[in-house]
């Protein structure tokens, strides 16, 4: 029983800590700090994190497994190092790009490293507080649409409700380009939030760019593949000119 108790005091130090850096953050949002503010909402984010991962030490195994082979990728040994300088055959190219591939795991297992974490239910309003201001953070820098659309997501693997995640995701999907995806997020957004004013002028916008959008994807199919069928036609000294669709009177 006095365990149980400890347990839940350390817990709510750990969400003062992280509320607090929280709070720290916003104050240099507000005075459009973004580096810093990015800074204490990772520092959020990190506290809670690893308190969630102390809860269960299997997965931080995992976790240090993970570093583990980084730090292997990241320390070759000598002998690795003058083959990899010395040796320019072709094998030694493949092995290259072995160890490339290798890199490109470790890369997606850090990735996921917090995929693998178990947020028990009552933290996860906070996580999905912290990746969203952190992406509030990022909108405002030049160029991390990527950083907002990460975040954000994040953000909604928390809080599947979180309207204002969905109309930040769509504003950067839109910014890179990726109409479908931003369209997609207005739409979710203004089913959340009927009245939602920037969602209802996401959709207004880009409700005829992606119909335009689909509609020349369709045209450049089709052109496709009437050039596939000239080329098999054209064995027989036929083309798709050839042939004429007709409306059927009956069917319309």
């Amino acid at each position: 029983m006095k365990e149980m108790i400890s347990d839940t005091l350390d817990e709510e130090e750990i969400i003062k800590e992280a509320q607090k850096t929280k709070e720290e953050g916003n104050k240099f949002f507000v005075t459009q700090n973004y580096e810093n503010a990015i800074e204490k909402y990772s520092n959020s984010i990190e506290i809670l994190t690893n308190f969630c991962k102390s809860l269960h030490p299997r997965v931080e195994e995992i976790v240090e497994s993970i570093e583990n082979v980084e730090i292997n990728e990241k320390e070759p040994s000598k002998e690795e190092k003058a083959e990899q300088k010395d040796d320019k055959t072709e094998g030694n190219e493949e092995k290259h790009d072995e160890n490339d591939e290798e890199k490109e795991k470790v890369k997606e297992l850090k990735e996921e490293k917090e995929e693998t974490v178990n947020v028990p239910d009552h933290l996860k309003p906070l996580l999905a507080v912290y990746h969203h201001n952190r992406a509030a953070s990022y909108s405002q820098l030049e160029g991390r649409e990527v950083d907002v659309i990460k975040d954000c997501s994040k953000t909604i693997q928390y809080d599947s409700n979180y309207t204002k995640a969905y109309v930040r995701r769509a504003k950067a999907y839109q910014t890179r380009g990726k109409v479908e995806e931003a369209l997609k997020d207005f739409q979710k957004a203004l089913e959340l939030e009927p009245k939602n004013q920037q969602a209802k002028d996401g959709v207004v916008l880009l409700e005829p760019i992606v119909k335009e959008k689909q509609e020349k994807e369709k045209e450049e199919m089709m052109g496709k593949l009437k050039d596939i069928g000239n080329s098999f036609l054209g064995l027989f000294g036929l083309s798709t000119n050839n042939f004429q669709m007709v409306q059927d009177p009956n069917s319309g």
